[in-house]
Order: structure tokens, then C-alpha cells, then sequence
């Protein structure tokens, strides 16, 4: 088991290196529990080594609340009709149960239940899944992405993002209606087994190193990804 590991496990990391260079590629969860720490000293010493760094989000968007504004903005409905018109009966039935039972989890974020309506189903989708992962412990706080980002503000190395979060909001916002469906009624469902998701996760994919040289595995790989030529390419990006 993880608890009775003598060290940490190595996370999934590339190396790859020229003459000149060295570069470090680091799999990362957005949130973690404290447990998860400390990191591999692999880790320290890519930190240690790294001249700069680069997230998937900048640091200043990061711990921005503007990206958490501009997202509940996107995701609000515009046609005036409530989330539940447009779900089928038994979808409905799931969702009003999870809100009755997490109607505090919500509240604590700010968010009633009754509030839900008002939303496309990507962002309810969304927000069960941040939910769940908070009740298991979870915090985006003390996320890889995070921790590192706060070492990199100490150490004064310079730190960038590949994306705007503007481009991830509008990946959400731009999912047809049925993927939107399908995204939301995916979240329902995990929630039945989080935890056992989270340990296949981290435990397996993200934290322990991989020398299978087999392909990705994960149960729901086939529904949200289409492999294209060796590569694994978003259902809903290659759709578009």
C-alpha cells in the first residue's frame, strides 16, 4: 500500500535532453491530499535543476479569482430555460438526488442547490466532480500544480503558462449539447465511486512509474478519446 511505501513513488516524468538542454515533463493532478506529499525526490531535483518553469495556466491566472468569474459567466444559460428542460427524466432524477445530498457541500461554495438551474450541463458536470474530490480530501490548494507554483515564487524562477484559460473555457463551452449530456451524466455516475477512481488515478496512472510501454488504460478511454495515429486526440476536439 501507499502508507507503508518506504519513499514516494516516482511520479510520471519524461526527461528529454540535447546537447545543450534538458527538459522535464511532468504528469500533474490539479488536486491532491496531503498525504500525497512529499514528492519523489526526482521531482525535487527536476525542480532544483529547472532554469524556468512552465504550467498549464500561468501563475497569475492560476491563483487569479477572475478565471472563476469568467467561467461561471461562460457556463450561465442564455435562453432562459432551466438545466432540468433539458436533461432527460431519469438524468433529472440522479441530479436532484446528488443536490439534496451535498445541498452544504454547494452552499460552502457559494452555490444553493436551486442556483444549479441557471448553468449549462458542462459546468454542473463540473462542479460534481470538484465536489466529490473535495469530500475525499482533496484540495486544489495543495494540487502539484499549486505547490509548485508557490516553490517557484520562492525560488525566483520565472514561470509561464501554455494556455489562456480563456481557451479552456470555451473547450467546455463549445461541447455540443450531447457531449455536454454526457459529460454531466459521466459525473453522476463517478460520484457513486470517486474514491475508486481518485486510487486508479493517482495511485496508478499518475504516481507510480510506468514501464509497460502498453497504451494508456483507463475504463472510459474509449468513450473520451479517439487515438489518431499513435496520439490520443478529445472526442469532442476531433469532432470539431
Amino acid at each position: 500500500s501507499r502508507t507503508a511505501a518506504a519513499a514516494p513513488p516516482v511520479p510520471l516524468m519524461w526527461k528529454v535532453s540535447d546537447a545543450d538542454n534538458e527538459l522535464y515533463l511532468l504528469g500533474s493532478f490539479h488536486m491532491l491530499k496531503p498525504s500525497d506529499y512529499p514528492l519523489s525526490v526526482d521531482v525535487d531535483g527536476a525542480f532544483d535543476d529547472a532554469e524556468a518553469l512552465i504550467f498549464e495556466l500561468s501563475p497569475e491566472e492560476m491563483t487569479s479569482p477572475q478565471l472563476a468569474m469568467a467561467m461561471g459567466q461562460a457556463a450561465l444559460r442564455t435562453d432562459g430555460t432551466p438545466l432540468n428542460s433539458e436533461l432527460p427524466a431519469p438524468t433529472v432524477a440522479k441530479l436532484d438526488a446528488w443536490l439534496a445530498a451535498n445541498s452544504d457541500g454547494l452552499k460552502a461554495m457559494g452555490l444553493p442547490a436551486q442556483a444549479v438551474q441557471m448553468f449549462e450541463p458542462w459546468f454542473v458536470g463540473l462542479t460534481i466532480a470538484i465536489v466529490e474530490m473535495g469530500k475525499l480530501g482533496l484540495d486544489p490548494q495543495i494540487g502539484l500544480d499549486m505547490h509548485l507554483i508557490g516553490r517557484a515564487a520562492k525560488a525566483a524562477k520565472p514561470a509561464t503558462g501554455l494556455e489562456k484559460g480563456s481557451e479552456q473555457i470555451a473547450l467546455f463551452d463549445g461541447m455540443s449539447k450531447a457531449e455536454q449530456l454526457q459529460f454531466l451524466e459521466e459525473s453522476l455516475d463517478d460520484a457513486e465511486n470517486a474514491e475508486t477512481e481518485y486510487i486508479a488515478y493517482v495511485s496508478e496512472q499518475n504516481l507510480l512509474p510506468d514501464e509497460s510501454d502498453k497504451p494508456l488504460r483507463h475504463p472510459k478511454v474509449p468513450e473520451l478519446f479517439d487515438a489518431v495515429d499513435g496520439r490520443y486526440i478529445a472526442t469532442y476536439l476531433s469532432a470539431h
